[in-house]
């Protein structure tokens, strides 16, 4: 290990293989904030059908969802792997958007939509994702119909 070390000039074996994602979600209509919405990075599979339960291994897999404050933001964390003898890198991160009454938004970024923090972290700046509401639905836009117990508000760790 010593000696891969010295060899590649002290760099690091762990890189990003997630940027920092950061947004806020809003309804379509009202553009007001929808508190509650719940956001998850897609493996690549779930993007084929991300309404089909994971079966076996997938469940392993899948990331971890949150919900979004209050004011509709969120942050999803960059994540990091080790690397030790090829290059490792994020070519894509896949997000679904879901919330009570309103239709499933999934998309993706590439690295051409990511800038990096001060401290070297890749950064997508989501903007607003606007969630169109399910024909013949009316709702409050404090609704907080999706409140898993197990899902946090916002993940902070970086």
């Amino acid at each position: 290990m010593i000696t891969a070390t010295v060899l590649t000039g002290c760099h690091s074996f762990s890189q990003y293989i997630f940027p920092r994602v950061e947004g806020r979600v809003l309804d379509a209509q009202t553009h007001q904030p929808l508190a509650g919405t719940r956001v998850q990075r897609l493996s690549h599979k779930q993007n084929l059908n991300p309404t089909e339960p994971p079966k076996g291994g997938q469940l392993l897999m899948q990331h971890n969802a949150i919900l979004t404050g209050d004011d509709g933001t969120f942050v999803l964390d960059s994540q990091k792997a080790v690397g030790l003898f090829r290059s490792v890198f994020w070519y894509s991160v896949n997000l679904s958007f879901q919330h009570a009454g309103y239709e499933l938004f999934m998309t993706n970024y590439t690295p051409a939509n990511a800038t990096n923090t001060i401290n070297g972290t890749p950064l997508v700046e989501a903007g607003d994702i606007l969630l169109v509401p399910l024909p013949g639905e009316t709702l409050s836009t404090n609704s907080q119909a999706m409140t898993p117990t197990n899902v946090p508000t916002h993940n902070t760790n970086e």
